[in-house]
């Protein structure tokens, strides 16, 4: 689990030294399972001042740069504040921190069919981009080999045997190695869903949307980044809606980019496969948690209701 640090008037000292800034205020936000984030009022506007807690400086560079990235190449995000030497990076007490541009608004656990469109729009214009210098994994929206080694380790003998089958027909469609559909490989976002759109204030027809949380962006398929999305976005009552898929698509071809709608159900079962291994593996295995321990059996669920095998 994530080791919070709290900043100290030397470490906010030191930030406006290397910033530049005057903060008259820092109150702690909460925060993900790997930042430690403050709201910072300054004279330069509202900040988000983010220790990135569990990252190592390696990944801390990349998440600030992948940031930066998509914010210079038009995608709506938050800006990364540059020190007043050019670098992105703070170090405080041995950790990285990060300084963005706050932004207003808010995230919603569903997004409207107003907005649904306009969301994958944004999602499309990612896949757009070419990374060019941009230094990312690849390929981990595949389950890779190193972690299906590790589900034949799970205890629960049914779960394994239901992912191992579930995995193996779905690798005709996303073999883990030499995947014949390489080529199409993009840059992906790898978690966008709702959690991580901020819709700015005002009704949903002129509301604006901003992407946020870098930390998952891989080059891979996005096929699976539009699986993952469809997951979180077209779901109702427990059922992937035609109708939600029809909005999605539709949103996303008004990037530039085919959508595969022959692929989109496949693509939404790998992920909710996908998601299962995670949720078993951490509430079960990494961070045993009574209360979360059948948290898993809902993509279960979710899968043997919405993809019956024939």
């Amino acid at each position: 689990m994530a080791n919070y640090t709290v900043l100290e008037q030397p470490d906010v000292s030191g930030l406006e030294a290397a910033y530049g800034l005057a903060i008259g205020s820092m109150v702690p936000l909460d925060g993900g399972m790997a930042t430690s984030s403050y709201i910072a009022e300054t004279d330069q506007g509202t900040m988000v001042v983010s220790v990135l807690d569990n990252q190592d400086d390696t990944a801390a560079l990349r998440l600030a740069q992948t940031n930066d990235f998509m914010w210079s190449h038009h995608i709506p995000t938050c800006e990364v504040l540059r020190r007043l030497d050019g670098e992105l990076i703070s170090p405080v007490r041995g950790k990285s921190v990060m300084v963005k541009r706050f932004l207003p608004g808010e995230t919603r656990d569903n997004l409207s069919d107003e907005l649904l469109p306009r969301a994958t729009q944004m999602l499309g214009m990612i896949h757009n981009l070419s990374p060019e210098n941009l230094e990312v994994p690849i390929g981990l929206r595949h389950l890779s080999l190193s972690l299906r080694d590790i589900i034949g380790t799970f205890p629960n003998t049914e779960h394994v045997r239901w992912l191992r089958h579930r995995l193996a027909r779905l690798d005709d469609f996303f073999p883990p190695e030499d995947d014949p559909r390489r080529d199409r490989w993009t840059l992906i976002h790898g978690d966008f869903t709702p959690s991580n759109i901020v819709i700015s204030e005002g009704q949903d027809d002129d509301s604006a949307l901003y992407a946020i949380d870098w930390e998952t962006v891989t080059i891979d398929d996005p096929m699976l980044d539009c699986g993952m999305s469809a997951m979180n976005m077209c779901v109702i009552d427990g059922r992937l809606s035609p109708q939600r898929l029809k909005l999605f698509g539709e949103g996303y071809r008004r990037s530039g980019r085919v959508f595969e709608e022959d692929r989109i159900r496949v693509s939404v079962e790998y992920a909710a496969v996908i998601v299962a291994f995670h949720r078993y593996r951490r509430h079960n295995i990494r961070f045993p948690n009574p209360a979360r321990k059948d948290y898993y059996k809902q993509m279960v669920e979710f899968v043997e209701r919405e993809f019956p095998e024939d």
